[in-house]
């Protein structure tokens, strides 16, 4: 499929950034109508790759929006986009055409989903010393109850 995963030489375009480049990329596919969404899960759910990739490019605008709400944590933007994604992918593989949920919504559940598992495992991660001693402290404490 055309612009799938396609690369492109940075240096011949006029952008201040990689990501700027992207959501260049990204406006290019404009979301899907409903009609045209029901017709591509159809064909996904009997195995069109092809299908699936359209509906994972035409709503990866869902994950850029959601990844900006969560700007002020201390995770790179670019990884809390990268965790939209793969929410995005989650709520497509999952989607049932017979909900009536409209898939904005479903997705942009999954999309938070994944984000704010990114950012509790970078937190886990980046503060693993203070929450040791903040949870050995509430030992101390029980233990002298």
């Amino acid at each position: 499929m055309e612009g799938w995963m396609q690369t492109r030489e940075v240096e011949n375009l006029h952008c201040s950034s990689v990501l700027e480049l992207h959501f260049r990329d990204v406006n290019k596919y404009p979301p899907l109508q409903q009609e045209e969404l029901n017709r591509l899960v159809l064909e996904m759910k009997a195995g069109s790759e092809e299908a699936f990739q359209k509906i994972v490019l035409h709503n990866m605008r869902y994950a850029i929006s959601v990844a900006k709400k969560f700007r002020s944590t201390s995770i790179p933007f670019e990884d809390l986009i990268q965790a939209g994604y793969v929410g995005l992918i989650a709520a497509v593989r999952r989607l049932d055409p017979e909900r009536t949920n409209t898939f904005s919504t479903y997705a942009v559940w999954w999309i938070t989903v994944y984000i704010y598992r990114e950012i509790s495992k970078m937190d886990t991660m980046l503060g693993m010393r203070g929450n040791m001693r903040h949870r050995n402290r509430i030992l101390n404490v029980r233990t002298k109850l």
